[in-house]
Formats: C-alpha cells, structure tokens, sequence
C-alpha cells in the first residue's frame, strides 16, 4: 500500500493588529534596573510608514536616581520623572493597549524581559526587526537601529526616547516587510520551511505576508535499520590481518611481522637509553626492510 504524502499545513491567518513597543530603562539588568519610559505605536501591515496610529506614552517614577550615563544617552533627567507614576500605576493601561497584538521591536526579547519583570507579559507574536534585518540582508555587517534605518532611508526621530524608537521600529518593520513581500515565492517558501514545526515567530510573519502560499510539511527523516550483531559462531577469528599498507607494485608478497630485531625491541621502553637504542633499532630495521616501512627514505650523514 502506497503511503500517503504529508498534508499541506494551512495558510496561516493574516497579521492584523501590531503594537511597536520600546523601553527606556536604567540598565541593562532587568533583575535590578527599572523601566523609565514607555513608547508604543498601534498599527497593521497595511498602513503607509508615515501613517502614525494610536500611541502609549509615559514617563514612569524608577524608584532611584538616575545616573549621569543614563541620562547623557537617553536625555531622561530627573526632572522629567518627577511626579511620573510608577509602573504599576500604568500596567493595566498598558496590557489593554497591547491586547493580543503582534509586539514588533528592536531586540525586542530586550523589552520584554523587562515587562516580564514588572508583571506584564503580552501574549502575541514578538517579531524582532534586528532578526528580521539580518535573515533578509545577511551580507549587512551592522544591524542595529540606526544603521537599519539608514540603510532602509527611514527618516529616524531621536534616538534613545522610547515613543520615537517605537515609532522608528514600526517604520523600519514596514520597510523590511516590503522587502520580504519582493521575495520569489520559492525562497519564500523556503524560509517558512525553516521554521516548519518550530515556534519561529518570523515564519509565521512570512507565510502571512502570502496567505496563499500552502506550505507541505517537510518529510520525516528516512530511518535507518539497526544493524544486528552476527551470532558468535559466524564471526571468522581465522582472517588473515589486512596490512596497514598496500604492497609495493613490484612486490606481490604478503604482509610481513615487524622484523624480529624490532619486535625484541618493543617491550624495553623502561629507561631513555632503551628508548634511544629502540629508535636506532628502527632505524636500522627500516634501512634493510625497507618493503616494510612504506615512507622509509634513506638518506646521507
């Protein structure tokens, strides 16, 4: 009976609603340093990049002060955050304004972690546009945002100010998703391949962005019958030992032992002076069984 080939997995459903999110924190650690502003931008797939949507926006009280690097970076004074309400304060307004919604950021997996910290984990896809920019350019050295941008002729706000790099990333998503969409649709379905089976949020984004595209399941791998032993009694123990080394063409002969000069020799490797009279004894044996040591060349003093 012929087996039956492997069902088309079905289109995925489009991408409808996406929120481009980024924070400004006091640090790096998200175990220790806290959120100071957020930007968030609500869009679709089909908006033009200079159409802006609704927005989130907010100052938020870390608790501490900040230090002088941080605010060299990102322009954040103390001044700003006082009076700004702490995070908690802002959680629920922010979990309804991104609902469900696709989270598109730079380093996004950033972001996240620091939300995930505070309490607040959205359930929708996190497309990465770092990510993204290094599948579809992966000869570009630089991948951060600015440089993406630029190469992209996105008209970049000011950097390190949460609501403009959100706006910024939702800029640059379009673009990339552009050129995604200008993709042959055989490598296009050659990259939905790569995440088959897999939680790969990009797949999901790139079959979206061909909803007609039915991509087959990959085959599973052939699998290999296991080799059995042979019982004990058809294993030959008689065989003839295979030289290490073919014959020379003008020798038929068998493979030969060791001569017995150097075979004596072997066992005595207990002191320097027997393992030096052992190297001259393969010398030596080398020099009148050259048949023997394929790679033996005699040479002058």
């Amino acid at each position: 009976m012929a087996s039956r080939a492997p069902a088309p997995s079905p289109p995925a459903p489009p991408l409808t609603t996406l929120v481009a999110l980024d924070l400004e924190t006091t640090g790096l650690d998200p175990s220790r340093d806290h959120i100071i502003e957020v930007g968030a931008v609500r869009f679709s797939l089909d908006d033009a990049s200079d159409h802006t949507g609704e927005t989130f926006e907010t100052f938020v009280d870390p608790g501490s002060a900040l230090s002088e690097t941080v605010t060299r970076i990102t322009g954040i004074a103390a001044h700003h955050l006082k009076g700004a309400p702490a995070f908690n304060a802002v959680r629920l307004d922010l979990e309804a304004f991104l609902g469900d919604a696709a989270i598109v950021g730079h380093n996004i997996a950033f972001d996240l972690d620091f939300l995930a910290r505070a309490g607040v984990e959205p359930p929708g896809l996190a497309l990465d546009t770092f990510e993204l920019s290094a599948l579809l350019a992966p000869r570009e050295r630089e991948h951060n945002l600015e440089a993406v941008a630029n190469r992209l002729g996105v008209d970049a706000g000011a950097y390190h100010r949460a609501l403009a790099d959100a706006d910024t990333s939702r800029r640059v998503f379009l673009a990339l998703v552009q050129q995604a969409r200008a993709l042959p649709s055989d490598l296009l379905a050659d990259l939905v391949h790569l995440g088959a089976g897999s939680d790969w949020p990009l797949a999901r984004l790139l079959q979206s962005l061909a909803p007609e595209l039915v991509v087959a399941e990959p085959p599973p791998p052939p699998t290999r019958r296991p080799r059995l032993p042979l019982p004990r009694e058809e294993i030959d123990t008689s065989a003839t030992p295979v030289p290490l080394q073919n014959p020379t063409p003008s020798s038929s002969a068998a493979w030969e032992a060791p001569p017995p000069a150097l075979a004596d020799a072997l066992p005595t490797l207990d002191t320097p002076e027997q393992q030096i009279d052992l190297a001259l004894t393969a010398l030596a044996a080398g020099a009148e069984h050259p048949e023997t040591f394929g790679t033996f060349e005699q040479r002058p003093d």
